[in-house]
């Protein structure tokens, strides 16, 4: 396994430490924003433990998938396995990515703030980033005729 992965851990929660302290220091309280980064970091890390637990699977279904190794025992259970780390870890990879975008947001409010044209402007933003949230949750239970059907590796008779 590559030590990309655990170096992208070890620098990212080295910058959030940091941020945070620099904060804590100068202001003695977290603002909302620090909050959303903070639970889009754990997201990150939720979702990092999640690919890192199925990596080693993933290369051998991969491998039977493309005809490299023979189906082996346990096949397709491993299969399985893999989609359903899957879907939690995109619907992880959404709220990390809108968690940053509203942190973005909400930093953004205190810039603007006492201008209303921006607030208004600011506020359907807000609106707009909240709608597409929702809609990537809702495609992501969507996106088959039925959660059975999302979980079954797509090979059985329909």
């Amino acid at each position: 396994m590559s030590n990309a992965i655990y170096d992208n851990f070890i620098t990212s929660r080295h910058l959030k430490v940091r941020v945070l302290a620099i904060r804590a220091w100068k202001r003695r309280f977290w603002l909302i924003e620090d909050i959303a980064v903070c639970l889009a970091w754990a997201c990150f890390i939720a979702m990092t433990i999640g690919y890192i637990c199925v990596t080693e699977t993933l290369y051998l279904v991969s491998d039977v998938g493309n005809n490299q190794r023979p189906p082996y025992q346990g096949f397709e259970e491993d299969a399985v396995l893999i989609l359903k780390v899957f879907f939690p870890n995109t619907l992880l990879l959404w709220t990390t990515l809108w968690l940053v975008k509203f942190a973005l947001l909400l930093q953004c409010r205190r810039l603007i703030d006492r201008r209303p044209r921006y607030i208004t402007i600011w506020w359907i933003i807000v609106a707009v980033t909240s709608i597409f949230y929702v809609g990537c949750i809702v495609s992501q239970f969507t996106s088959c005729r039925s959660l059975h059907a999302w979980f079954s590796y797509g090979w059985e008779q329909r």
